[in-house]
């Protein structure tokens, strides 16, 4: 029988280690100075799990970041008539900043602009641009009716400069039919030179 080791005895005084310890080790000698782990020992970062995604989520925005994310150009509604206007064979620019407002849709050749507005933020006549925010009156009522004026103002400065205009509502464009026929019209119609600053309506 091979003699092993009591408690207290080292195995070079004829022990036998168990089969389980790895004798391979060395350890090393210490230089005296700040060795810097690599890379493989770092933890590594986890990922965040979906209920901790959706408890951040769920964290109250403030209102001007609330505002921050509301596009001002290339809205669902303004991407609409942009699309119908490319089946319908006609090309424009986008959002001029050398003019009033910068328009949403330019025709510099025919110079002509559409403005495409959205019911509640440009104050129109349908029910849903008549409504207003029960949350903080004293805030919204006074922005939109500035954004009613600078409307009125752009208008002015744009029919001063020689361009026609045509205002479509995001409440008018369900029907591609009549939004399409209304497009034809406008940017087909010729005005006299007398009365080219004008807004063309149905």
């Amino acid at each position: 029988m091979p003699k092993t080791c009591r408690r207290g005895e080292h195995a070079d005084r004829g022990g036998i280690l168990p089969k389980n310890i790895d004798t391979s080790w060395q350890p090393t000698a210490y230089s005296g100075t700040n060795t810097q782990l690599d890379d493989e020992s770092l933890p590594r970062p986890t990922q965040m799990d979906a209920r901790s995604k959706r408890r951040l989520d769920r964290v109250p925005l403030s209102r001007s970041e609330r505002m921050a994310r509301i596009r001002k150009i290339d809205t669902k509604p303004e991407l609409v008539v942009r699309e119908l206007l490319h089946a319908l064979g006609f090309r424009f620019r986008l959002h001029r900043r050398d003019l009033p407002g910068n328009p949403d849709i330019v025709f510099p050749s025919r110079k002509k602009v559409i403005l495409v507005h959205g019911c509640f933020w440009h104050r129109h006549s349908c029910p849903w641009g008549k409504k207003v925010p029960t949350a903080n009156p004293d805030y919204w009522v006074p922005k939109l009716r500035r954004n009613q004026d600078r409307d009125a103002q752009n208008l002015s400065r744009l029919h001063a400069l020689g361009w026609t205009t045509l205002t479509l509502w995001e409440c008018e464009l369900g029907n591609s039919d009549v939004v399409a026929a209304r497009l034809i019209r406008f940017l087909e119609y010729c005005q006299p030179a007398a009365s080219s600053n004008r807004t063309i309506s149905d």
